[in-house]
């Protein structure tokens, strides 16, 4: 007789571990407690027609609303116009931010979308088999918003230290011939970026050091008008087998080819742990004028590996958004001085992640 095969005991309890985490996630994470921070802490000018910013971003499983409100609320606190907010959202992700839909100000119109195009299987990268179809959907926005002429795509880990009718007039002003505005991988000076020292150097791309698609503008009417689509889908069709960096990758060969099309704008609308690790790569125009979107790029909003980055978020994230903001930048100031100066990114103490707070918070807010 065949002894028992006892290994059929031990499947019980990887299955059973397995299935006690798709429950937690599916159902305890994914009841999310939307309080009342969404009111708008100042009035804001009437407008005639509906001429309103459009940002989009794209959120997938999870964690990603999460982020997306912190860096919507940021968003709100300092912006004083009406705008649209496009999310492109898996089913877990869209599910989570219909709840926020009904709290938010009047002001803000908030559009869920699903996703547009999943990338083919022979497209993507050997070690990016997996990856979640957001990263892909910036580079589809002519066709998820036909109706729109220029749209503001944001990753969602943007926390903005100024208002949007700033930040949409700085990324508007394309010339006749540009198609994108977007801020560079590293600054010029740098000879650090990924595209300069890593093994993604072989792929070509815009200027010396490349550029970094965490937030860029779009003439969606132009790109539309002179085949976009038509010439993504070839670059990847030509390029998908080796690239490292997704679709950052893919704007990059685009910017390549017609460096014309691209603008660039001051690092301080994308600062990042870049900005941090090396010292060829220094921000000037944060350091002048202060940041105006801090970008968490590498989760550096959540992992301490760059103490000031993470700091500044951690303010924002614990700020009771109702409250009178005209403390925020006192204590973003002090929250920073307190680390040490290596860990602060700030080590000349030029206060630059409260310059530009102090700067909007002379504006006059209301508090209902």
């Amino acid at each position: 007789m065949k002894p028992p095969l006892r290994w059929k005991q031990y499947l019980a309890v990887p299955t059973t571990i397995a299935f006690m985490y798709l429950v937690y996630v599916f159902s305890g994470e994914g009841r999310m407690v939307v309080t009342d921070p969404w009111l708008h802490p100042k009035n804001l000018a009437e407008t005639g027609k509906d001429d309103r910013p459009v940002v989009v971003t794209a959120a997938c499983g999870v964690q990603a609303p999460k982020e997306l409100l912190l860096s919507l609320r940021s968003l709100i606190l300092f912006s004083h116009v009406p705008f649209r907010y496009v999310v492109i959202a898996d089913d877990v992700a869209a599910d989570m931010l219909r709840q926020v839909q009904r709290t938010l100000p009047p002001h803000v119109q908030l559009e869920i979308v699903g996703i547009h195009m999943r990338i083919p299987w022979k497209y993507r990268p050997w070690n990016d088999a997996f990856h979640e179809p957001c990263t892909w959907q910036r580079l589809f926005l002519p066709d998820i918003l036909p109706h729109y002429r220029l749209a503001l795509y944001v990753d969602i880990d943007m926390l903005f230290f100024v208002g949007l009718e700033e930040v949409w007039q700085a990324f508007r002003q394309l010339e006749t011939g540009q198609l994108i505005g977007i801020t560079l991988e590293h600054e010029v000076l740098s000879t650090s970026s990924i595209y300069q020292t890593s093994e993604n150097g072989h792929i070509p791309h815009y200027g010396k050091t490349g550029i970094q698609a965490g937030i860029l503008s779009m003439d969606l009417e132009k790109m539309r008008s002179r085949g976009w689509k038509e010439e993504i889908l070839g670059i990847l069709e030509e390029r998908m087998g080796d690239i490292a960096f997704k679709d950052q990758d893919i704007l990059n060969i685009y910017g390549h080819r017609h460096p014309d099309a691209i603008k660039i704008l001051p690092c301080r609308w994308n600062f990042r742990q870049e900005h941090c690790r090396h010292e060829n790569n220094t921000c000037l125009s944060a350091h002048e004028d202060g940041i105006g979107i801090l970008h968490g790029a590498a989760e550096t909003f959540r992992n301490w590996k760059f103490p000031g980055i993470r700091t500044a978020a951690d303010v924002f994230r614990e700020w009771d958004f109702r409250a009178d903001p005209s403390g925020l930048a006192d204590e973003m100031e002090r929250r920073i001085a307190m680390l040490d100066d290596d860990a602060s990114c700030d080590p000349l103490r030029l206060r630059f992640f409260s310059k530009t707070l102090r700067k909007q918070l002379s504006q006059t807010f209301v508090v209902p």
